[in-house]
């Protein structure tokens, strides 16, 4: 990809006026016309080329990984003022709010600013294509300066590592041969290298990026950090990134991550619910959903967590860009999108509306695969990208290891059992032969039972598959993205924590509420318990958007269920001792940005229901596993904090929600028979448009346990 800059002769708006949308072609004004210069992003030249796992690209092209890194040193460093800095692309997606690519922002209509970013709408991942394009190409401009600074001698080396050159993902459902999820290579603060001054030991600048200035970013915490934090130890100048706390944290959600993106790539086969958390219905019934976007958002949150409320730049919308790893992270889910597409080539975008405002458009804006994805121009004369002309990943030149040349739907899905699916076949114990209890309530044995648990709660995740026949329990979320004052997190629990009214198995725990398996007041013994099931993360800004902006997620249940019932916690897999023990058992609790820890009822609009479905047939080589028989249950959750009460729907009544699928013009496109999934359809017209917009104390049960 070349960005040139070029003065044309287009006669330009000075100033837009919204109205229901934003298409890729001006409105007619009769206000003053200036000329304007533009920057295209166009596709890289020479032939499409593989984006790499940033493990493979770094085990498998040591010179190509090299010089990544040498060219992320030199963009980190550029000036801030300049329009391809790191800085400035970072800040197109939030703060500090200014214009990018000559194309101005609207306020919001509360009067505070916004990123250009699509987020909660059907323009997320369309949008973030274009991005990470003006991303890669920014950073593919660096590498000739550092090829420069070699010796002569040296170059000829490091010009045959650019080829081919694309920007790496990190696929945070993975492990590696160490049992990390979180690589070492883009946390740890040095690296060694070769430089043009030999080998040497310098900054790592996937670790952090250290800002030239701060003075743009808002309060003063932000304006302290010289440089980005993943999960810091304070607010204050004294921070550091607590890596082995994040390392940990990872590797306890990796599998619950990889059990979502294996239901959501099987499950889902509409674009709209695959792509966006934005729904117009409640929680609790057969409507309620996963997406790709809610999945983003939780590995965004665990990152981005610190300890007492001094959350990182990853926990919040309008900081996240600036951390490095949020464009290894945004990489890979380009690609999740980019396989799902691959498996379901007939499904894209339709016409929806906006449910919160962003810089160019306001909430209801009507929004379809002909909406500019402002501020990225595909042409010199002005011309926005669209989801329509985004489609495409080669268009872009780059493809990702599952979607390359000769891929089908067919060799997709069997990417997805490999890679997402599960590794063996379930436990032993019989799912319907109940396990003998003893009337009396054991505490010595309840201890043993968790310390199970800990011990093989990765083991069952990732191993475990259901059999046809068998139930999958999912709990359901529905939540206003912006109900308060910044992000917040929802983590899921079975048995309870420090209350007076805990039980297990329906045993009262009145007289144990000093041995809990959490501490339902202290966030940092969530997800290293072992009653931990899993978390969803609603990814905001640091302020409250006065509008509601309603999301849906979903967090699987039958692992858990599974474990508990070896564990001989749940006497049968069967559905009536299920439901049981999930009504009397399953817990939540809300971490908010202040690192206060709140009830559900205290989050105004969220709803907890708990569906479950029937599996038909299960996964083959190439095919996915089939279900039926969506059943919803209220009687689990209506006695609970939020919890869903209703088995009818109870739809929000807001005009946000998305358009029916058939209102858009172009939900029927079918792509040309015998055309590869990455090439663009000859269906799809380009025209030529010209615009521009001026504890306790934490204990857990097994910790005295030899």
């Amino acid at each position: 990809m070349r960005f040139d800059l070029t003065t044309s002769l287009t006669w330009l708006l000075a100033a837009s006026s919204f109205t229901d949308g934003v298409s890729a072609s001006p409105a007619e004004s009769s206000d003053p016309l200036v000329k304007r210069a533009y920057t295209a992003i166009t596709g890289p030249s020479g032939n499409a080329c593989s984006r790499l796992e940033v493990r493979d690209l770094q085990k498998n092209n040591p010179d190509q990984w090299n010089l990544f890194l040498l060219a992320m040193q030199n963009f980190e460093a550029m000036d801030q003022k300049d329009k391809f800095s790191y800085y400035q692309l970072s800040a197109v997606h939030g703060r500090p709010f200014t214009p990018w690519n000559d194309v101005a922002r609207k306020s919001r209509s509360d009067g505070s600013g916004a990123g250009y970013c699509f987020h909660i709408s059907n323009m997320f991942l369309p949008w973030h294509r274009p991005y990470l394009a003006a991303y890669e190409k920014a950073i593919d401009d660096r590498i000739p300066f550092v090829i420069q600074q070699f010796p002569a001698d040296q170059r000829s080396r490091w010009e045959r590592a650019r080829n081919c050159f694309r920007l790496p993902y990190w696929d945070t459902a993975r492990r590696d041969s160490g049992g990390e999820t979180l690589p070492s290579i883009i946390t740890d603060e040095t690296v060694t290298m070769d430089t043009p001054t030999g080998r040497r030991s310098v900054p790592n600048p996937l670790a952090y990026y250290r800002f030239n200035s701060t003075s743009e970013l808002g309060a003063q915490k932000w304006q302290d950090w010289q440089r980005t934090y993943r999960e810091p130890t304070t607010g204050g100048k004294d921070a550091q990134s607590n890596i082995s706390k994040l390392k940990s944290d990872l590797n306890t959600e990796q599998p619950k991550l990889k059990k979502r993106i294996y239901d959501l790539m099987t499950s889902q086969k509409e674009y709209r619910l695959f792509s966006t958390e934005a729904t117009g219905g409640n929680t609790g019934n057969k409507e309620s959903h996963d997406s790709l976007e809610s999945v983003h958002d939780s590995a965004h949150m665990i990152i981005g967590s610190g300890s007492n409320g001094n959350n990182g730049h990853m926990w919040f919308l309008d900081y996240s860009a600036f951390d490095p790893i949020f464009w290894l992270h945004h990489c890979n889910m380009d690609r999740l999108g980019a396989i799902w597409q691959t498996i379901n080539p007939n499904s894209y975008v339709v016409e929806s509306r906006t449910t919160r405002d962003n810089a160019v458009l306001m909430k209801d804006s009507v929004t379809n695969g002909d909406t500019a994805l402002v501020p990225f121009t595909q042409k010199t004369d002005g011309t926005m990208w669209t989801p329509n002309t985004a489609r495409y990943t080669t268009t872009f030149g780059y493809y990702y290891p599952e979607t390359g040349p000769g891929s089908t739907s067919d060799s997709a899905k069997a990417a997805v059992n490999n890679l997402y699916g599960p590794t063996q076949t379930p436990p032993t114990q019989n799912k319907d032969t109940a396990k003998p209890k003893s009337n009396s309530f054991n505490l010595f044995d309840w201890k043993r039972s968790f310390r199970q648990l800990s011990e093989r709660t990765n083991e069952a995740w990732e191993g475990y598959a259901p059999s046809v026949g068998q139930r999958e329990y999912i709990a359901t979320l529905n939540y206003d993205k912006f109900a308060i004052d910044g992000s917040y997190a929802i983590y899921f629990f079975l048995n309870g924590g420090k209350s007076s009214n805990s039980t297990i198995s329906g045993k009262n725990l009145t007289s144990h509420t000093d041995i809990g398996l959490f501490d339902s007041n202290d966030a940092s013994t969530f997800m290293s318990s072992p009653n931990y099931v899993g978390m969803h993360g609603v990814l905001s800004s640091t302020a409250k958007m006065n509008q509601s902006s309603i999301g849906s997620a979903a967090i699987q249940l039958l692992p858990a269920l599974q474990l508990h019932h070896d564990a001989g916690l749940l006497e049968s897999l069967e559905e009536n001792s299920v439901k049981a023990y999930l009504k009397q058992n399953l817990d939540w609790r809300v971490l908010i940005s202040t690192g206060d820890v709140l009830t559900a009822d205290e989050i105004p609009s969220l709803t907890i229901g708990v569906i479950s479905k029937k599996v038909d047939s299960v996964a083959t080589a190439n095919t996915f596993p089939t279900y039926s028989d969506i059943q919803t249950h209220p009687e689990i959750t209506a006695d609970k904090p939020a919890g869903y009460s209703s088995e009818e729907p109870i739809p929000y009544s807001s005009p946000s929600q998305d358009a029916p699928a058939d209102s858009s013009p172009g939900s029927s496109y079918e792509a040309p028979t015998g055309s590869p999934v990455g090439s663009p359809s000859t269906c799809t017209s380009e025209p030529v448009y010209e615009y521009v917009y001026v504890n306790g104390n934490g204990d857990y049960l097994y910790t005295s346990m030899s």
